[in-house]
């Protein structure tokens, strides 16, 4: 008997239609040192993310602070992942501000030795928080938006999160996946790779802004590093390093892995009259939508105030991801046309109308 392969052994996915923004992900993992901290941790769970509606936030020692897509996600056992929830709604500013905080650090490292240190009794005197690891990642965003989950937001584990007596364990955020799910899952992700483009300019970044006597944390420490220096050379460094990485052209990759989406019969034969297909499509594209169109908004902000080659390359790039979802609408829209889903067919139509407005 030939021997199982991931593909076999992953069976279980997250519930995305049950879960909401701001929800946080608890995991079991089976690396050795994993099961060492959960039982140290006296936790099944050694990892914690936090879902923001697009995406999922987290801290990993390789990796730092980094985003996943949430259906690029599976696992062996239905109880390898808790879902824990706040007991009272989040509003959608408080849900803003969780997603804001956790997204400007992404970038940071990890800091493995705090991270160490949050699993002693007793808990270190205050000193420079440097760097992040998965529960201070969550337990900050969360405390950032005015909700303090539990009594030391700087030093607390996954199990400190799952025994907060603020949240609740949400059930049916965990599913039996279909074999196209985990196949979808399991398969090569563009995200994974921007991950480690990003790893890889973000690393020359703070090595060239370290020769200059700065020591940013994250993306966004970075560029206000280079703001602050107005430094041509530093800056025309830093953007040779982003065009090297792929960061600039990651988004191009989509239509090589996802050809249907940009092809109107492809996309027939994908998701035929599926309209929950069809719905998880225009979802995607409504979810980059409202954060590359702020991105850009930003981007132009930074440009007028630092007028450099970073700041035009930074509205180029978010021009560039529009400009694709655009196209991506459009097949969209004539498949929706073509089977007269004219509901879904016009919801399409306002977002293309909402992108031309923000490219203006």
């Amino acid at each position: 008997m030939p021997a199982p392969t991931q593909q076999t052994t992953m069976k279980f996915i997250l519930d995305l239609d049950n879960l909401r923004p701001g929800d946080i992900i608890l995991e079991h993992c089976y690396h050795p040192n994993s099961i060492q901290i959960s039982e140290v941790l006296k936790s099944h769970y050694s990892h914690a993310m936090i879902f923001t509606g697009h995406k999922l936030l987290e801290a990993t020692p390789d990796r730092g602070v980094f985003s996943r897509v949430p259906n690029r996600f599976a696992f062996i056992n239905k109880d390898d992942v808790k879902v824990m929830r706040l007991k009272e709604p989040l509003s959608d500013e408080i849900i803003d501000a969780i997603d804001s905080y956790a997204s400007i650090t992404v970038g940071s490292g990890y800091n493995k030795t705090q991270a160490i240190k949050s699993v002693l009794p007793v808990k270190p005197s205050p000193e420079i928080f440097k760097g992040q690891f998965c529960s201070r990642l969550v337990a900050q965003s969360y405390s950032h938006a005015g909700v303090n989950l539990v009594d030391n937001i700087n030093y607390c584990t996954p199990g400190d999160l799952e025994r907060s007596p603020f949240l609740y364990s949400v059930e049916n955020a965990v599913k039996l996946a279909t074999p196209n799910e985990i196949k979808h899952a399991l398969e090569p992700s563009i995200h994974d790779e921007h991950a480690l483009q990003t790893k890889q300019w973000v690393t020359d970044a703070k090595r060239i802004l370290a020769e200059h006597g700065k020591n940013p944390e994250s993306i966004s420490d970075i560029f206000q590093c280079v703001f602050d220096l107005k430094n041509r050379r530093v800056e025309k460094l830093l953007s040779d390093s982003i065009k090297r990485s792929g960061y600039y052209d990651f988004y191009l990759r989509d239509q090589d892995i996802n050809p249907y989406r940009y092809d109107v019969f492809l996309f027939s034969i994908r998701v035929a009259s599926s309209v929950r297909d069809i719905e998880f499509e225009i979802k995607k594209e409504l979810d980059i939508i409202k954060k590359h169109s702020l991105n850009l908004k930003n981007s132009k902000n930074n440009h007028r105030n630092y007028n450099n080659i970073l700041t035009k390359n930074e509205i180029q790039l978010y021009k560039d991801i529009l400009n694709i979802s655009l196209t991506r609408l459009m097949v969209i829209y004539r498949h929706c046309i073509n089977i007269d889903l004219k509901s879904h067919a016009q919801n399409v139509s306002d977002m293309m109308k909402k992108i031309r407005k923000a490219l203006s």
